[in-house]
């Protein structure tokens, strides 16, 4: 069965040949149809090898960027169409956004999982449109001080949660005084009973 299909990090210029299996596996494709790349066809000219080890890997994808691997004019150009649809259907009358593009691991507010896996912890990003947490061991978007707490709350998770907890949502906000912490998830005794 051939028939189009709208991929994530696809870019003009480049294709390639696809195989389908119509085994509504819930892959990306039209009615959960899963698919697999053959070949690559042709490389875009805007396309650049992604410097996050996460973001290129099919199975262990942790969702969170999704133009790392387009040069800064088309990330740019793909971000401007997206907006400019947004806010074309308010109906509202507005001047073209100006865009630009903030540093890598700037960002100083995000939202990891964690999740009890045995007798371990291990921390990361949901999965693009499912509750399935990767495990992070590096992140390209975020400041390195707000990674860097979350890889100690993981290494303190055993520690500080009683057994009974199998999941956490940890949000965190780097301030100019520190980090900022809140977790979800929990029950008011869970920490407590640590005490």
């Amino acid at each position: 069965m051939d028939r189009p299909l709208r991929r994530r990090r696809a870019r003009p210029g480049g294709g390639g040949g696809r195989s389908f299996h119509p085994a509504g596996g819930g892959g990306e494709g039209a009615a959960g149809i899963d698919w697999q790349l053959l070949s690559i066809e042709a490389i875009s000219p805007q396309r650049i090898t992604p410097a996050c080890l996460h973001f290129s890997q099919p199975v262990d994808n942790c969702g969170g960027c999704q133009t790392q691997h387009m040069d800064l004019a088309a990330s740019l150009k793909w971000k401007e169409e997206r907006l400019l649809t947004t806010l074309s259907r308010t109906g509202m009358d507005l001047p073209p956004p100006t865009l630009f593009q903030v540093a890598p691991k700037t960002r100083r507010r995000a939202k990891f999982a964690l999740v009890r896996q045995g007798k371990q912890w291990q921390m990361g990003f949901r999965e693009r449109r499912s509750h399935r947490m990767i495990p992070l061991k590096e992140c390209w978007v975020v400041h390195p001080d707000l990674f860097a707490g979350a890889v100690q709350l993981r290494e303190s998770a055993l520690r500080l949660f009683p057994k009974e907890v199998k999941e956490v949502e940890a949000f965190f906000t780097l301030t100019d005084s520190g980090l900022d912490l809140d977790l979800t998830g929990l029950q008011e005794t869970d920490l407590s009973r640590e005490a």
